[in-house]
Protein backbone atom coordinates (compact mmCIF):
# COMPACT_ATOMS: atom_id res chain seq x y z
CA UNK A 1 0.00 0.00 0.00
CA UNK A 2 1.14 3.42 -1.24
CA UNK A 3 0.96 6.18 1.75
CA UNK A 4 -0.10 10.01 0.43
CA UNK A 5 2.19 12.32 1.93
CA UNK A 6 0.57 15.97 1.85
CA UNK A 7 3.77 17.75 1.38
CA UNK A 8 4.89 16.42 -1.46
CA UNK A 9 3.89 17.96 -4.70
CA UNK A 10 0.47 16.71 -6.48
CA UNK A 11 0.52 16.71 -10.30
CA UNK A 12 -1.51 17.55 -13.37
CA UNK A 13 -0.33 16.00 -16.71
CA UNK A 14 -1.41 15.82 -20.16
CA UNK A 15 -2.27 13.05 -22.22
CA UNK A 16 -2.35 13.84 -25.84
CA UNK A 17 0.88 12.68 -27.14
CA UNK A 18 1.51 12.28 -30.84
CA UNK A 19 -0.71 9.60 -31.52
CA UNK A 20 -3.09 11.85 -29.95
CA UNK A 21 -5.25 11.45 -26.30
CA UNK A 22 -4.02 8.90 -24.53
CA UNK A 23 -6.10 8.53 -21.74
CA UNK A 24 -7.62 5.61 -21.80
CA UNK A 25 -4.63 3.62 -22.51
CA UNK A 26 -3.25 5.09 -19.36
CA UNK A 27 -6.03 4.04 -17.33
CA UNK A 28 -6.00 0.33 -18.93
CA UNK A 29 -2.58 0.06 -18.71
CA UNK A 30 -1.72 1.87 -15.26
CA UNK A 31 0.79 4.38 -16.28
CA UNK A 32 1.39 7.74 -17.42
CA UNK A 33 3.80 8.88 -20.09
CA UNK A 34 5.24 10.95 -22.15
CA UNK A 35 6.76 10.39 -25.94
CA UNK A 36 9.40 13.48 -26.00
CA UNK A 37 13.00 12.60 -26.74
CA UNK A 38 14.87 11.76 -23.45
CA UNK A 39 16.36 14.94 -21.58
CA UNK A 40 13.51 17.05 -22.72
CA UNK A 41 12.52 19.62 -20.48
CA UNK A 42 9.74 18.01 -18.22
CA UNK A 43 12.25 14.94 -17.09
CA UNK A 44 13.63 16.34 -14.27
CA UNK A 45 9.97 16.83 -13.18
CA UNK A 46 8.57 13.37 -13.77
CA UNK A 47 11.77 11.57 -12.11
CA UNK A 48 11.34 14.09 -8.90
CA UNK A 49 7.41 12.30 -8.84
CA UNK A 50 7.37 9.21 -5.86
CA UNK A 51 5.38 6.60 -4.94
CA UNK A 52 2.21 8.20 -2.95
CA UNK A 53 2.00 11.43 -4.73
CA UNK A 54 -1.11 12.08 -6.33
CA UNK A 55 -1.52 12.85 -10.19
CA UNK A 56 -4.58 13.77 -12.53
CA UNK A 57 -5.06 13.83 -15.88
CA UNK A 58 -6.26 17.04 -17.46
CA UNK A 59 -6.84 19.02 -20.54
CA UNK A 60 -7.00 22.86 -20.94
CA UNK A 61 -8.75 25.03 -22.86
CA UNK A 62 -10.78 28.49 -22.91
CA UNK A 63 -14.50 28.30 -22.58
CA UNK A 64 -16.66 31.38 -23.16
CA UNK A 65 -20.24 30.02 -23.05
CA UNK A 66 -22.25 27.27 -20.98
CA UNK A 67 -20.56 28.34 -17.85
CA UNK A 68 -21.60 27.55 -14.30
CA UNK A 69 -21.26 31.64 -13.43
CA UNK A 70 -21.52 34.66 -15.57
CA UNK A 71 -18.21 35.87 -17.00
CA UNK A 72 -19.37 39.08 -18.76
CA UNK A 73 -18.49 37.12 -22.01
CA UNK A 74 -14.99 37.01 -21.41
CA UNK A 75 -13.23 33.36 -22.46
CA UNK A 76 -12.71 31.62 -19.26
CA UNK A 77 -9.52 29.32 -18.90
CA UNK A 78 -11.01 26.01 -18.35
CA UNK A 79 -9.35 22.38 -17.32
CA UNK A 80 -10.94 19.19 -17.03
CA UNK A 81 -10.31 16.68 -14.93
CA UNK A 82 -10.40 13.30 -16.32
CA UNK A 83 -8.65 11.01 -13.86
CA UNK A 84 -7.17 10.86 -10.98
CA UNK A 85 -4.46 8.48 -9.25
CA UNK A 86 -1.47 8.04 -7.02
CA UNK A 87 1.74 7.56 -8.12
CA UNK A 88 2.82 3.25 -7.47
CA UNK A 89 6.31 3.41 -8.93
CA UNK A 90 9.05 5.70 -10.96
CA UNK A 91 10.60 4.34 -13.89
CA UNK A 92 13.80 6.78 -12.98
CA UNK A 93 13.97 7.61 -17.03
CA UNK A 94 12.25 10.83 -17.49
CA UNK A 95 9.53 9.49 -19.24
CA UNK A 96 6.88 7.23 -17.07
CA UNK A 97 5.31 6.19 -14.18
CA UNK A 98 3.41 3.88 -12.95
CA UNK A 99 -0.37 4.85 -11.56
CA UNK A 100 -2.89 3.73 -9.60
CA UNK A 101 -6.00 5.60 -11.31
CA UNK A 102 -9.28 6.05 -9.89
CA UNK A 103 -11.33 7.10 -13.35
CA UNK A 104 -14.04 10.20 -12.30
CA UNK A 105 -16.83 11.64 -14.24
CA UNK A 106 -15.23 14.37 -16.40
CA UNK A 107 -15.34 18.15 -13.85
CA UNK A 108 -14.58 20.96 -15.24
CA UNK A 109 -12.27 23.51 -12.81
CA UNK A 110 -12.30 27.15 -14.28
CA UNK A 111 -9.55 30.55 -13.81
CA UNK A 112 -6.36 28.72 -12.09
CA UNK A 113 -5.11 26.43 -15.12
CA UNK A 114 -2.26 25.07 -17.12
CA UNK A 115 -1.48 24.13 -20.17
CA UNK A 116 1.81 22.95 -19.52
CA UNK A 117 2.26 19.16 -20.00
CA UNK A 118 3.34 18.95 -16.60
CA UNK A 119 2.39 21.08 -13.86
CA UNK A 120 3.36 20.59 -10.32
CA UNK A 121 0.84 21.96 -7.41
CA UNK A 122 1.81 22.22 -4.12
CA UNK A 123 -0.62 23.05 -1.26
CA UNK A 124 -0.31 26.78 -0.11
CA UNK A 125 2.33 27.70 -2.84
CA UNK A 126 2.50 29.63 -6.35
CA UNK A 127 1.19 32.92 -7.29
CA UNK A 128 -2.43 31.86 -5.78
CA UNK A 129 -1.67 29.68 -2.52
CA UNK A 130 -5.32 29.86 -1.99
CA UNK A 131 -6.05 28.85 -5.18
CA UNK A 132 -3.57 25.80 -5.51
CA UNK A 133 -5.42 24.66 -2.02
CA UNK A 134 -8.95 24.84 -3.52
CA UNK A 135 -7.82 22.87 -7.16
CA UNK A 136 -6.13 19.90 -4.92
CA UNK A 137 -9.31 19.75 -3.32
CA UNK A 138 -11.43 19.72 -6.14
CA UNK A 139 -9.19 17.57 -7.69
CA UNK A 140 -8.53 15.12 -5.21
CA UNK A 141 -11.45 15.53 -2.90
CA UNK A 142 -14.24 16.30 -5.13
CA UNK A 143 -14.56 19.64 -3.61
CA UNK A 144 -17.04 22.34 -5.38
CA UNK A 145 -14.91 25.43 -6.34
CA UNK A 146 -15.55 28.45 -5.14
CA UNK A 147 -16.90 30.64 -8.02
CA UNK A 148 -17.41 33.81 -6.05
CA UNK A 149 -14.04 34.19 -4.79
CA UNK A 150 -12.40 33.35 -8.37
CA UNK A 151 -14.41 36.00 -10.22
CA UNK A 152 -13.45 38.60 -7.09
CA UNK A 153 -9.72 37.60 -7.87
CA UNK A 154 -10.33 37.92 -11.82
CA UNK A 155 -12.24 40.93 -11.80
CA UNK A 156 -14.56 39.53 -13.16
CA UNK A 157 -18.84 40.69 -12.85
CA UNK A 158 -20.56 40.46 -9.48
CA UNK A 159 -21.25 37.33 -7.19
CA UNK A 160 -21.20 34.88 -10.16
CA UNK A 161 -24.47 33.29 -10.09
CA UNK A 162 -25.16 30.86 -12.45
CA UNK A 163 -25.46 31.20 -16.36
CA UNK A 164 -27.97 29.15 -18.23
Amino acid sequence: MVIVNEQRPYWFVGAVLTDGDQTDRFLRDGIWEVDFEPGHGYSHQINSMQPGDRIAIKSSFRRKHNLPFLSDGRYISTMRIKAVGTVTENMGDGQRVKVDWSPRDDREWYFYTSRFTVWEVRRGHGAWPWAADQLIRFAFDGAKQDYPRFLKAWGIGEEGEGEE
